[in-house]
């Protein structure tokens, strides 16, 4: 209807409401997640509430405090994808960084180790194709 009509009030407002309406039940579930011991998940869910209502003050202050309780334990979190990097587990060591990127997304080191990951990962798959073919 906005496009046919962008000055339509009546869509304009119901469009607001919905989005309002739907960030809210994003809310909800990040809280549900984080009570439940998910917190990447519920760091994702976050920021999908506020990417549909970027005014949603109540999942912008709850997503500040989760990544704040969380931040106590990046150093585990960066030792962990360390390990799994040196162990040669790319995929395990991209979502340990990915995690960890999540938690305080200008984690230099992570993004180092997150994209030598990838780019090993990369590697490892055309290698494993050429010895196929």
């Amino acid at each position: 209807v906005l496009r046919l009509n962008p000055d339509y009030e009546k869509a304009r407002e119901g469009l607001a409401t919905a989005s309002r309406l739907q960030s809210e039940l994003e809310t909800n579930r990040a809280r549900t997640l984080s009570a439940s011991g998910q917190p990447f998940a519920a760091i994702k869910t976050y920021i999908s509430a506020l990417s549909i209502w970027p005014q949603n003050a109540r999942a912008r202050a709850e997503l500040a405090a989760l990544r704040s309780r969380e931040s106590a334990r990046i150093d585990h979190y960066m030792h962990d994808g360390l390990a799994q990097y040196n162990q040669r587990n790319y995929e395990i060591a991209i979502e340990k960084f990915e995690n960890v990127l999540l938690v305080n997304p200008g984690h230099k080191e992570a993004t180092e180790y997150l994209r030598l990951s990838r780019q090993k990962r990369e590697a490892v798959l055309r290698l494993l194709q050429r010895k196929k073919n």
